[in-house]
């Protein structure tokens, strides 16, 4: 595992911790108009640079969504916080 594959777990485990409630913590990691790579699922389609549009809400599975818009297509997508990665 590299340093920062190292560091972003060490991040994603800290910021799922449980409050005194008992409910986890959960945040995204990048915020709207930030520059980000996609790396696409199928075939690598759509993967390349492109800006993030906006921040879903987090819902009962915790999984952390976005919609993102490259410059290279003339749509959105939404995707998973875990195939993003920071430019």
């Amino acid at each position: 595992m590299g340093y920062n594959a190292r560091n972003d777990a060490i991040r994603d485990k800290t910021l799922r911790e449980c409050d005194a409630s008992g409910k986890h913590n959960v945040t995204h990691k990048y915020a709207v108009g930030q520059v980000v790579y996609f790396q696409g699922t199928f075939g690598g389609a759509g993967s390349g640079r492109c800006e993030i549009t906006r921040v879903l809400p987090i819902e009962k599975d915790n999984r952390l969504n976005y919609r993102i818009k490259s410059a290279a297509e003339s749509f959105e997508r939404t995707v998973e916080e875990h195939e993003l990665r920071a430019e």
